[in-house]
């Protein structure tokens, strides 16, 4: 019996490690980066509302883009035709026009939360999440978000 306690402590141990250690990668770009999450809190952050309610805090992905090499305020062209996709560790993905992410056509603008009301994200929604600071696109967050990738 107390072995299992034990084995079990340890697997809850490991479990709450890998989750404080969570990084986000982002590739296609002309500095690929993995961000840690200190490294992400340490980012100028934007705080907004959902539609829930709840205080989201975090870095909009047109930060982590711009901090990756990519010169968002110039952007035209086949430039402005790039996407990226981002994943969750469930396997969920989603795919966003570069052009939505920095808001530049629309009034929608991406974001990497790794708070909510001050706490860090549960379970079910992180460590990551990414959502759209627009109150209709649910369906195109991202729990647990793992990577983006420009293409």
């Amino acid at each position: 019996m107390r072995q299992r306690f034990v084995i079990a402590f340890i697997f809850l141990c490991a479990t709450s490690l890998t989750a404080c250690a969570q990084t986000f990668e982002v590739t296609g770009v002309p500095g690929p980066r993995t961000f840690r999450r200190d490294e992400l809190r340490a980012m100028p952050n934007r705080v907004t509302r959902t539609i829930d309610g709840k205080t989201y805090a975090g870095v909009l992905i047109a930060d982590l883009l711009r901090t990756c090499g990519i010169d968002l305020d110039k952007l035209k062209g086949k430039e402005l035709a790039r996407s990226f996709t981002i994943a969750g560790s469930d396997g969920y993905t989603t795919t966003f026009a570069i052009a939505e992410a920095i808001g530049k056509f629309h009034d929608v603008e991406a974001m990497l939360a790794d708070t909510v009301d001050g706490k860090d994200l549960s379970s079910d929604e992180g460590p990551l999440r990414v959502f759209t600071l627009d109150k209709a696109a649910k369906a195109r967050w991202v729990s647990k978000a793992i990577k983006i990738t420009v293409q």
